[in-house]
């Protein structure tokens, strides 16, 4: 267990706790300069609920951030949540807080929303239960390569640019692309 004769709790949100997020992501550029458009400025109005986790002396270890949304099911109004931005201190990993962090958030909204989920995320949502689409590819650039696997998987990456330079893209004949600035009638978002 990490410093701390205690183990971590959710809490509310409360702003005194958005210092100690921000150190969480200290290694990511830009975010204090997100966060307002991020989780302050929701264009429907909807209050900024994330899950914070604390330890005894009230120092924020875990984090998932949300952006509410407003979200339809067959016409029935529903409550939803973008995760975003789950992080768990080193010190406190491995210890199923990463789990609790996922429980809390789903007592929030019966949907969840997630894109762009980390390797360290899928885990946790695994372990979860969560299942991944298979329809929707997986993909990241490496830009280092330090090892034998990122040497390979650079090799593959090259590989597949080299495949889709000289293979015909299918299905695409016939199609086009109309741009509007209005959305088609409800039915039809709805359909979609």
């Amino acid at each position: 267990m990490a410093a701390g004769s205690g183990v971590p709790r959710c809490v509310p949100w409360q702003p005194k706790y958005r210092e100690g997020v921000l150190k969480l992501f200290r290694d990511v550029p830009y975010k204090a300069e997100l966060w307002h458009w991020q989780f302050e400025s929701n264009p429907f109005g909807l209050p900024f609920t994330p899950v914070v986790l604390v330890d005894d002396e009230d120092t924020v270890v875990g984090f998932n951030g949300v952006m509410a949304a407003r979200a339809t099911d067959q016409g029935e109004a529903i409550r939803v949540l973008w995760s975003c931005d789950f992080y768990l201190a080193e010190p406190w990993r491995g210890q199923g807080l990463g789990s609790v962090i996922k429980h809390e958030l789903h007592r929030k909204a019966p949907v969840i929303m997630a894109f762009g989920i980390s390797n360290r995320a899928s885990e946790v949502l695994r372990h979860l239960g969560w299942v991944p689409d298979e329809s929707v590819r997986s993909y990241r650039m490496l830009r280092r390569r330090n090892g034998l696997r990122s040497w390979l998987l650079g090799g593959l990456q090259w590989l597949n640019r080299l495949r889709r330079a000289f293979s015909a893209v299918p299905g695409i004949s016939g199609m086009g692309i109309k741009v509007r600035s209005n959305l088609p009638e409800r039915d039809r978002v709805d359909a979609l």
